[in-house]
Parts: C-alpha cells; sequence; structure tokens
C-alpha cells in the first residue's frame, strides 16, 4: 500500500456500486466543494494492470472528472486481501454512509451472485444472522417501496410489528401517543426518519452515529434497548 498523486486518466470506475441511489443534487454539491477546495481524502484504489480501480470515493472520484483535475491523490494497493467489491462495503459501513437500502443491495448481491451464505454474510460483517436475513427479504420489496425507504419516507421494517429488533422496535400503539417506530433511546415517536436507518427524535438526533458504529462493532448482537 502506498499513497501517490495518479493521473486521473489511469482511473476507471468498477462495475458495481455499493449505494443504492447517488444523488445528482449531492453530487453538483460536492463538485462545488472540490472546486473550491481539492480532494482532501485520498482515493482507495487497487492496481489493474496498468490502470486503476477506483473501491471507494466514487464520489470524490466523479466530481474530479467534472471539474477537471488532472491527477488524483490515492492510496494504492498492488492487491486487496478480500474481494473488492468486499473491501468497498467495508470502507463505507465502517464510515456509515451506506443507507439501510443499500446495504440491503450489497448482501443480495453476496448471496445471489457471489454464492454467500446468510452466516458467512453475518460473520463478515459482525452482524447477527437473524439481522443479514431480514435485510435480504428486503429486496422483495417493490422499487417504488424501496425507493421511499431510501428516501426517508418510510420505515425499513414496517412489518415487525410488536417484535423488538436490533436497530427499531415497531408496534403498532405507541404508550407515548404515537403509532410506527420508535426513538430506540427514550421510546419517543419520531414524525419522520429524516433519510436515516434508525429513528431517532429530535432530543436523541446526535446519537445516530454512535448507535450504528456500536451496531457494526458487534455489540449490536445483544439488545441496546432502554438506553444502555
Amino acid at each position: 500500500m502506498s499513497v501517490a498523486l495518479i493521473s486521473i486518466d489511469k482511473l476507471k470506475k468498477p462495475d458495481w456500486d455499493v449505494r443504492f441511489k447517488r444523488s445528482g443534487e449531492w453530487q453538483l454539491h460536492f463538485d462545488t466543494l472540490i472546486k473550491r477546495q481539492g480532494i482532501r481524502e485520498p482515493l482507495h484504489v487497487v492496481k489493474d494492470g496498468d490502470q486503476y480501480v477506483v473501491v471507494e470515493g466514487l464520489t470524490r472520484f466523479q466530481a474530479a472528472l467534472d471539474v477537471g483535475l488532472k491527477e488524483v491523490p490515492c492510496i494504492v494497493y498492488e492487491k486487496l486481501d478480500m474481494d473488492p467489491f468486499v473491501f468497498a462495503m467495508h470502507m463505507n459501513m465502517l464510515k456509515n454512509t451506506l443507507s439501510v437500502v443499500s446495504v440491503a443491495r450489497c448482501f443480495w448481491k453476496l448471496y445471489a451472485e457471489y454464492g454467500w451464505s446468510v452466516s458467512q454474510i453475518a460473520k463478515e460483517f459482525n452482524l447477527s444472522r437473524m439481522h443479514v436475513y431480514r435485510l435480504l427479504k428486503l429486496n422483495e420489496l417493490p422499487e417504488s417501496v424501496l425507493e421511499e425507504i431510501e428516501d426517508g419516507k418510510r420505515p425499513a421494517f414496517p412489518e415487525s410489528r410488536k417484535k423488538r429488533h436490533m436497530s427499531h422496535d415497531v408496534t403498532s400503539e405507541g404508550f407515548k401517543g404515537g403509532k410506527g417506530v420508535r426513538c430506540p433511546y427514550c421510546g419517543a415517536f419520531p414524525e419522520k426518519g429524516k433519510g436515516k436507518w434508525i429513528y431517532f427524535c429530535p432530543d436523541h438526533e446526535d446519537y445516530y452515529h454512535d448507535v450504528l458504529r456500536w451496531i457494526y462493532s458487534g455489540e449490536g448482537q445483544r439488545p441496546f434497548w432502554g438506553g444502555g
């Protein structure tokens, strides 16, 4: 592994994407930032003949193309000790940048195309088998429903009524005057998910990234509920 400035002509996108959907509006915003301050966080690339495949940092790479950069700072791997797609998943999940739909789609690719078992996926990403299974089941929903989940217009697991789950607690009737997906920290009922996987009430929105890090640490396989 090394760090180098690579000519943008030698970089290429992979034939897969770990994200379910990429926002054109966000890309334009990112283009403006890159044009003003350049790329501060190197892309992660793996050597492929005389070119390099971008395995992490596709938004930055597209911004570099859009604003006409000639060279891009990169962390270069001669080869990876895992499949590049799995590597990209790990990188993005550790940074908490993948939506629940994106993770579900990635797990489905591993399951249906790579032939991984549920147990294998769970072990690789330090999640419970039940959680992996439920994420795989999300792929059975219509594309329009997945779009609504991605946009935060509906929860990812509305069918799990009166059943506790590591990222949601859903009930049909709320004791605090609401219904739907409760804040996992205090049990209040937020009005919207605001595009996030786990719904928090306004008083506890700042806990979102801490809880995601906790889930991916592996401790998420034991109950979190009750604020502990």
